[in-house]
């Protein structure tokens, strides 16, 4: 049983859980990169990561090299689509050589593109 719980994920909104992130390859990072930016829309700009974390809310937490290199791959990510770094913090699961991360980041979005009249669609 897990010392720490969060809400479980939901479907929509800016938040998003992942245990871990290692496949780097080019569709992986066009998968994340997707997800990333419906997030971002559903927070205005705003997204928060969660990492050592699984979709139920239970913070399991991850070894610091694993937590370090899934951190590494969001940041690629992030990059690929223009999204800014805003603050991060790992925390270690109490008693335990486990780490999670929350990871906060923005992207200025054109909202001026979505046609918010649908008579005009």
């Amino acid at each position: 049983m897990p010392l720490v719980k969060l809400q479980s994920e939901k479907e929509t909104g800016n938040i998003e859980y992942k245990i871990r992130l290692c496949n780097d390859t080019e569709d992986k990072i066009n998968q994340l990169g997707t997800q990333m930016l419906y997030r971002l829309y559903q927070g205005n700009g705003y997204v928060i990561y969660y990492l050592g974390v699984c979709d139920n809310g239970d913070v399991i937490g991850i070894f610091e090299n694993d937590l370090d290199n899934s951190f590494s791959l969001l940041k690629k990510v992030s990059n690929k689509i223009g999204a800014e770094l805003i603050n991060f913090i790992k925390i270690n699961v109490d008693g335990t050589d486990k780490f999670y991360m929350k990871v906060i980041l923005k992207k200025n979005l054109d909202l001026s593109l979505i046609n918010l009249n649908e008579d005009e669609c």
